[in-house]
This record gives C-alpha cells, sequence and structure tokens, in this order.
C-alpha cells in the first residue's frame, strides 16, 4: 500500500496544515513533472494522488485507518442525532434547488424565467447557509484531528464517517448552486 504521508514527506497524522501539504505538493511536483529534466510521470502521478488524498480530510482519515490497522473503514450507516438534524436542513435546500432547477428548465419565456428570479435568491441564500453549516461542522471536526491518537481505531472511523457525509453533501450543495448560475 502506497503512504500518502511518505510520498510527501509528511508524518502520519489526521491533523495536516494544509499550507504545508500544497507546498510540499508544488516543491515535489516541480521536481516530477514530466516536462521537467528528470521529471517522472509516474512519480508525478504520486504525488498528484498524494495531494489529492491529504487534502481531503475523510480521504485522509481512511487512508490512515488503512495505514494503521490494514483494512479500510467500515461504515456503520448510522448517523448521530447532530447530523441527522444537520442532513434535515441540507435535505430541504437540496430539494428546493432540485424543484427550482425544473421550473427552470420548464420555463418557456424570457419572462417566465425572470419571474424565478426571487425563487433563485432565496434557494442560493438557502444553499449558501447550508454549506456554511456544513463547513462548520467538518471544521469542528478537524479541529479535533490533533488530539487523536492513531491507536483509536473507532474515534477516528466515527470522524471518518461523519467527514465522509459532511464532504458528499457539500458536493451536493456545490452542485445545486452551479445548477443555478
Amino acid at each position: 500500500m502506497v503512504d500518502h504521508f511518505a510520498t510527501l514527506g509528511l508524518a502520519r497524522s489526521a491533523a495536516l496544515d494544509e499550507a504545508v501539504v500544497r507546498e510540499r505538493f508544488h516543491a515535489l511536483s516541480r521536481e516530477a513533472h514530466p516536462d521537467a529534466a528528470g521529471g517522472d510521470e509516474r512519480v508525478f502521478a504520486e504525488i498528484n494522488e498524494a495531494q489529492r488524498v491529504l487534502t481531503s480530510p475523510a480521504a485522509r482519515l481512511r487512508h490512515l485507518i488503512e495505514l494503521e490497522f490494514g483494512t479500510r473503514p467500515q461504515p456503520t450507516g448510522q448517523m448521530s442525532a447532530e447530523l441527522m438534524d444537520l442532513f434535515t436542513g441540507i435535505g430541504v435546500a437540496l430539494q428546493a434547488a432540485d424543484a427550482l432547477i425544473l421550473k427552470r428548465k420548464a420555463a418557456a419565456s424570457a419572462v417566465a424565467k425572470a419571474l424565478l428570479a426571487k425563487d433563485e435568491v432565496v434557494v442560493q441564500r438557502s444553499l449558501m447557509e447550508a454549506g456554511g453549516q456544513l463547513m462548520s461542522r467538518c471544521r469542528q471536526i478537524e479541529d479535533g484531528f490533533s488530539e487523536i491518537d492513531l491507536s483509536e481505531r473507532s474515534v477516528m472511523e466515527a470522524a471518518w464517517h461523519e467527514l465522509s457525509f459532511l464532504e458528499k453533501w457539500q458536493r451536493q450543495v456545490q452542485e445545486r448552486m452551479a445548477g443555478l448560475l
């Protein structure tokens, strides 16, 4: 198994400074870029994959669990009450965006589309608030990364599980925002 931390020359830790990851990535990718003298396409691909994994908190935790315990984390399928409450609000915002996107597609004239402008503002604001809530919860979890003991699989898996949901919902919110622009 490839150790993405070693690829970028970083210590194994749930808590990583993204600026340090980015700095290491840029330095190593300049050296390994296939267009550079002595560059290596395979090494360059490994560096890119390491950067992708280590900049995603959920992917980083999954990778740590795989490295430390030799197996992938197992999704429980259960959500905490806090996460379920958050999902309820996110779900409402996503459904409103989906309904509005369908209305926009059905609007045949410029006037019909213009009449949806007020609704678009409301839905976009709702999606932005949802995105803010998701980012806030992700930050709360990441703030606890420095206290994670790499021998505590259950703690790491719980954080990974929640972050996996949060990152998925963030992508969905971003997709809906793009669909409204």
